[in-house]
């Protein structure tokens, strides 16, 4: 019995240790500090919904692409266990930023040693400007959303994933969602790909392509190429309302006419319930008195 249990928790430990191996991913999370007026950007490896592990700022590399087009490389720092960088605005608009990790080496439960390349991809919105997180980067490998990030709501989510500028079919795509949501799908021979994400949150969509490709990285020799990119964002409850246009001359006629028309009907129903109120309360007083008059009639017989 008590050899079972050993048993059963070494294999029990061994699968927490292997799963982390695996689900490695980097992302990257943003957010606008108001006292400094500067966007912070996190750039963090592991797995978003479980665990952080320390990531190495010399391994790591950070762009953002500025509303108006200009991109920069940004100087990191370490935070704990993530490499953080500091942003200050330029502008309303989108700020597109991506990272790109060193390639490493790891050894799954199969045996068979990979090259593992990662990348990651997010957008902060700050007031209104231009937007071009549909368009792609210099990341070799990457996901293209069908629609800027600021425009998308809870539904459909389409998009592409591309390497090297091309389209890349049989990859694989997985959103994780809130709720332990996920959802997954392979990019057609167009690379495009579509994902029903059923609620408003996080959501982090990440594309994933193994091939078969021997080679070595310092003293260590692969026999695959696992590449790896996300792209991390928050649908918001509904999409951006645009107010609409100033009508035109005919068409503030027409509404002018209309409110006209509601109000009169407002007047008329208001003096007929009027009428009608006057109505009840006579008819109610009538009613009283004559029975009054007919008890008094009764006592005096």
């Amino acid at each position: 019995m008590k050899k079972t249990i050993f048993l059963m928790t070494v294999c029990l430990l061994l699968l927490f240790l292997v799963a982390p191996a695996a689900a490695h991913e980097l992302w990257i999370e943003v957010e606008y500090k108001e006292t400094a007026k500067q966007l912070r950007v996190d750039v963090s490896w592991g797995h978003l919904r479980d665990y952080f592990d320390p990531v190495k700022i010399e391994n790591l590399s950070l762009f953002v692409r500025y509303p108006d087009g200009q991109v920069a490389e940004l100087p990191l720092e370490e935070a704990g266990v993530q490499g953080r960088a500091f942003v200050t605005p330029r502008g309303e608009g989108e700020y597109l930023f991506w990272a790109k990790r060193e390639p490493g080496t790891f050894t799954p439960g199969d045996g068979i040693t990979r090259l593992s390349i990662h990348s990651a991809k997010t957008a902060y919105i700050l007031g209104n400007g231009p937007a071009t997180s549909s368009q792609p980067t210099d990341l070799p490998f990457e996901i293209i959303p069908s629609a800027d990030i600021g425009t998308i709501s809870p539904g459909y989510f389409s998009g592409k994933v591309l390497f090297e500028g091309e389209p890349l079919p049989d990859a694989v795509v997985v959103a994780y969602g809130p709720d332990e949501a996920s959802v997954s799908a392979e990019t057609a021979a167009g690379g495009s790909f579509k994902l029903n994400l059923p609620s408003a949150g996080k959501w982090l969509v990440k594309a994933t392509f193994l091939v078969d490709e021997e080679g070595k990285l310092g003293e260590v020799d692969y026999a695959r190429i696992s590449r790896t990119s996300t792209l991390l964002f928050t649908l918001a409850e509904e999409a951006a309302i645009v107010p609409p246009a100033a009508p035109a001359p005919a068409d503030v006629e027409a509404t002018a006419d209309e409110a006209n028309g509601v109000n009169t009907l407002t007047i008329l129903s208001f003096l007929v319930g009027l009428l009608l109120g006057a109505a009840a309360v006579f008819f109610y007083f009538s009613f009283v008195r004559n029975n009054l008059a007919g008890s008094k009639r009764t006592n005096q017989g």
